[in-house]
């Protein structure tokens, strides 16, 4: 049974650039003998790649890599010794465990130190008045602290921002 032998643009251009066997290019010059609709597209393709041989290559700026390298450092993401403390991470973890850790520590050791878990008495407590709660020097001080760490939190990414700003000036 003979092999049956087909072409396509790739072969053609393998072809030109001389990049085909001996064996095959006599059956792709066997080939465009008798199909005369490929000795057009071998011409298109021909006239294509003398065209791109022709053109000149333009010379590359010699601190082209310098700056790009530049720009590439000043994207990338900040080693973690460098990278500043995200202060809204560091305020909720100091509200959470202030508001949940503390009592739990503290029902967690009264606990412990009972004899039996039936005799640990609860206080009674008195509901108070809601205007208490936010007159409370408490809810004071936490709202400074909260507001002093987002303060902390946009200066260190304002300064970061100049920080990357600079050096991508360089």
């Amino acid at each position: 049974m003979q092999e049956q032998f087909s072409i396509n643009h790739d072969v053609l251009w393998d072809y030109l650039d001389g990049l085909l066997p001996n064996e095959e290019v006599a059956k792709v010059e066997q080939y465009l003998d008798s199909h005369p609709e490929w000795k057009s597209v071998l011409k298109s393709i021909q006239e294509e790649r003398d065209a791109l041989l022709s053109t000149s290559l333009d010379s590359v700026d010699p601190d082209f890599a310098r700056t790009v390298m530049a720009s590439w450092k000043a994207e990338m993401p900040a080693k973690a010794k460098n990278k500043p403390l995200d202060w809204g991470i560091l305020g909720f973890a100091l509200g959470f465990t202030l508001i949940l850790g503390v009592p739990i520590i503290i029902f967690l050791g009264m606990a412990a130190s009972s004899t039996t878990p039936q005799s640990i008495a609860l206080p009674d407590l008195q509901l108070e008045h809601w205007t208490t709660l936010l007159l409370s020097p408490t809810l004071h001080l936490s709202v400074l602290t909260l507001f002093a760490l987002s303060l902390l939190q946009f200066i260190s990414k304002y300064l970061l921002t100049q920080r990357r700003i600079q050096a991508l000036s360089l």
